[in-house]
């Protein structure tokens, strides 16, 4: 089947996906794509209700002020207003379209969940998400202008026109139809993701199959930031059934009188007084983490919500759903307690967008769960998300209409697949499965950096396997969610490993304590444009889905080529911490190199053998530290510490892994001839990887190192073997430091990825790569013999360091070596 072109496509079938859809089908044709049936999605399942103040003794304020207490200091004022503000005349709507609201005495009945100081929230018994969606698709399916594709799942954005300042546009869609098993790419003037969060990631979850992250998945891939990943909402009550599929229990129980307890065996007792004055109104991360406590403390699988005090007919009229729901499972809940257990249910975190739903990426936009509007912060508060959802789908709707041209978009082009069979589907579901299991461990409702780490590691070797699986079998549905969840999985893992504190949802046991300034997590992609090509830039026929290396090794080598065919200078700074990362960054370097060589601090000049597992862990978190205060205004490459990769190529991946997370587009290691197969390892799995030669005194003292003073000795033929074996084992950056002009510039012909550090090259070296320093304890003074000691003296380097990036900049520095200096 060939579909007519349209002007808007609409990724996903929940509230946001159809009330866009619904704001423009008065004068736009609108493609809405969901994966299974219509009414599969995440809205569907919602229990709770709709946030509005519509009651006299409420008002925008108290909402607002609840709001920003819920999310801990990191919700965004104007998009929470906007929510707020914009909330009653979203329900009006809803109300003129024929939602069935709960009602008593002729008005709309509001109820009080956890968090909100007022009762507003507007509901239809304890199934709001499904009487809602009912009657957006029936108005969606009267509707000329709205066609469904319904078990059509997003594989990635296509490119679309640039717009103004170079910035890049999303131009469609590629999506697979599970029916036929062909992949369709869809081109549109405007692309809206309304995909929902990535619950599935873990291994209990109140969120439909469908909740993968297809959207943030594939809208990070095509360049678009991601912000507050680390904060995923595990609602405190699931039925703990083995039968019942992560049920939700909603909060209104707990609003409306019910009451937590341990099991008898653990004594019965009511426990949420011990941890929140607010007792079973606490927002939600206070509830989960109270119930994870207990479970801990007394090795439970479950604890109990009480609501059999109320009325039969009081549980009746409110709570429909779950009585019939737990009387399946043989639980009376008017007569006994429910067994609830935390489930990952939200997504606070997502694409990055303004008060518009607009991306980064022109004609694309994003509402929902797979947005981060900036709503709820650290934490949702209960039933803001539903009406953000129509609170934002109304604002993107609007901008397109006023930005998006109404000339239909291409026809629905095939992309030819590859003659290759289907993975094998237990190899997915195995793989799905470790992941799972592995965030449930790790990234769960407390976590650790050690934990943090394992996962990390894990998960870059379940990446490899995701894409290696992906480039090389024909594309099915349960492929793509793996990789998809594999990929938000890491931007989960990567957020919560760069915020040491705990606050809402992430509570970390290593960083218990709230850091005094609050700041959102934003990850920065390196991919800079959509992956696939949009019909009309490419033939319509492709022999495959688009691959490509893993995004930050592929960028890292265009830049790097990008730079030496401008002959551009990379200036770089070796430093001990975020003291000299900070002043580098006011210098205006363009490029850090940020480590501390750290074993050399430690065990004296020019020996770095046997460093301990410690100094190489603080190495490691003071570069880290050093990264995040830069990350996003400088091109950074961080120093490997010698020891992690003497030690083994798993340690130098976990440095190398931490490194990375902490915004590292590179990292360095110390070269020779015996670091050709951690090179190598690295590269494989994504790391890109710079390689430092030369005849500095460090690599006398290493493993197979130069001899300083060995210039006619073999060292030059040595060093031009070494720059071979590295380039080939995948160096993205070979840097020459101390090396005779001639020998330097004839290295940097011979070798394409040769560059030269300091001052041995001149100053004329194509590619040449400035150092700031390299050991400021060696060279700008004693050594000291401790880190603090030297950390101490850093007030009296300051100046120093000024004057020599000044002096860089501007071009003035020594012609001999940077040790003269």
């Amino acid at each position: 089947m060939r579909a007519a072109g349209f002007d808007v496509l609409v990724i996903g079938s929940g509230l946001a996906g159809l009330s866009t859809a619904l704001h423009l089908a008065p004068t736009h044709r609108v493609a809405v794509f969901t994966k299974g049936a219509v009414a599969e999605g995440a809205s569907q399942w919602a229990q709770g209700g709709l946030a509005a103040v519509l009651d006299d003794e409420d008002s925008f304020d108290a909402h607002v002020s609840d709001t920003l207490l819920a999310g801990a200091g990191l919700c965004d004022l104007p998009a929470t207003r906007k929510v707020v503000e914009g909330a009653p005349a979203c329900i009006a709507w809803l109300r003129a379209l024929g939602v069935p609201f709960s009602e008593e005495a002729g008005e709309l009945h509001l109820t009080r969940e956890g968090g909100h100081s007022q009762r507003r929230i507007v509901h239809a018994a304890d199934a709001t998400g499904a009487a809602v969606q009912a009657t957006l698709i029936d108005a969606a399916r009267r509707s000329a202008n709205i066609q469904f594709f319904e078990h059509h799942t997003l594989v990635d954005l296509l490119s679309g026109p640039a717009a103004g300042a170079g910035r890049p546009g999303c131009g469609g869609a590629l999506v697979l139809d599970e029916a036929s098993g062909e992949l369709r790419a869809f081109s549109a003037a405007a692309t809206v993701l309304a995909t929902g969060g990535a619950g599935r990631v873990y291994l209990h979850s109140t969120n439909p199959p469908t909740a993968t992250g297809d959207g943030i998945a594939a809208a990070w891939r095509a360049g678009c930031r991601v912000s507050n990943m680390e904060f995923v909402q595990f609602h405190p009550t699931a039925l703990a059934h083995p039968d019942a599929q992560s049920f939700l229990i909603s909060e209104a129980v707990r609003g409306e009188g019910g009451l937590l307890k341990l099991p008898a065996s653990a004594g019965g007792e009511r426990f949420m007084p011990a941890h929140d004055a607010r007792a079973e109104l606490a927002p939600r991360d206070v509830v989960a983490r109270a119930i994870h406590d207990e479970m801990t403390r007394h090795g439970l699988p479950f604890v109990l919500l009480d609501i059999s005090h109320q009325s039969a007919d009081f549980i009746k009229q409110h709570f429909p759903n779950i009585l019939a729901r737990c009387a399946r499972h043989g639980i009376d809940i008017t007569r006994e307690p429910i067994p609830v257990v935390p489930a990952a249910h939200y997504t606070c975190g997502g694409v990055v967008t303004d008060l518009q739903g607009r991306t980064d990426l022109a004609g694309l936009y994003a509402v929902g769960e797979a947005a981060c509007t900036g709503l709820h912060g650290a934490n949702r508060l209960a039933s803001n998300s539903l009406i953000e959802c129509l609170v934002f789908a109304r604002a993107a709707a609007c901008q397109i209409l006023k930005s998006a041209p109404t000339a239909k978009g291409h026809e629905a082009q095939l992309w030819q697949d590859a003659p290759a069979g289907a993975a094998d589907a237990q190899d997915i579901v195995r793989q799905l499965d470790a992941l799972r299991r592995l965030m449930w461990e790790h990234v769960g409702i407390v976590r650790s950096g050690e934990g943090l780490e394992t996962a990390a590691l894990r998960i870059v070797e379940l990446q490899r396997q995701a894409e290696d699986l992906y480039a090389h079998a024909r594309p099915t549905r349960a492929l793509v969610e793996l990789r998809n969840l594999v990929q938000v999985a890491a931007l989960i893992v990567e957020s919560a490993a760069s915020r040491l504190e705990s606050r809402g949802l992430h509570h970390r046991s290593d960083h218990p304590g709230q850091a005094e300034q609050a700041a959102p997590t934003l990850l920065i992609p390196t991919s800079p444009r959509p992956l696939a090509r949009a019909p009309e830039e490419s033939p319509p026929m492709s022999s495959s889905p688009p691959t490509t290396p893993t995004p930050r090794k592929a960028v890292t080598l265009a830049r790097m080529a990008d730079m030496r065919a401008r002959g551009e200078k990379i200036a770089m700074l070796t430093a001990y911490d975020a003291t000299f990362a900070a002043l580098a960054d006011a210098a205006g370097v363009d490029c850090l190199l940020v480590g501390d060589s750290l074993g050399m601090v430690c065990q004296g000049h020019g020996s770095t053998v046997g460093v301990s597992l410690e100094a190489m862990r603080y190495h490691t978190d003071s570069v880290a530290r050093g990264l995040r205060r830069v990350q996003g205004s400088a091109w950074l490459i961080a120093d490997l510490p010698f020891g992690s990769y003497q030690e083994s190529r798993e340690q130098a991946l976990r440095s190398a892994t931490v490194l990375m997370q902490a915004g590292a587009q590179m990292v360095k290691l110390e070269g020779g001839g015996w670091t050709v197969d951690t090179v190598r390892f690295l590269t494989e799995r994504g790391i890109p990887v710079c390689a430092h030669l030369g005849f500095t005194p460090q690599t006398v003292h290493a493993l197979g190192g130069y001899r300083v003073q060995g210039r006619d000795d073999g060292s030059a033929a040595r060093l031009r073997e070494d720059a071979r074996a590295l380039e080939e084992a995948g160096a993205a950056l070979l840097v020459l430091e101390m090396v005779p002009a001639a020998l330097a510039r004839a290295l940097s012909a011979e070798r394409p990825r040769c560059a030269t550090i300091g001052i041995g090259a001149g100053s004329g070296t194509a590619g040449q790569v400035l150092v700031m320093h390299d050991m400021l304890g060696i060279h700008l003074g004693r050594p000291p013999k401790f880190v603090q000691d030297f950390m101490a003296q850093a007030q009296g380097i300051e100046g120093a360091l000024r004057a020599y990036v000044q002096a860089v900049k501007a071009g003035r520095f020594p012609d001999d070596t940077l040790h003269a200096w």
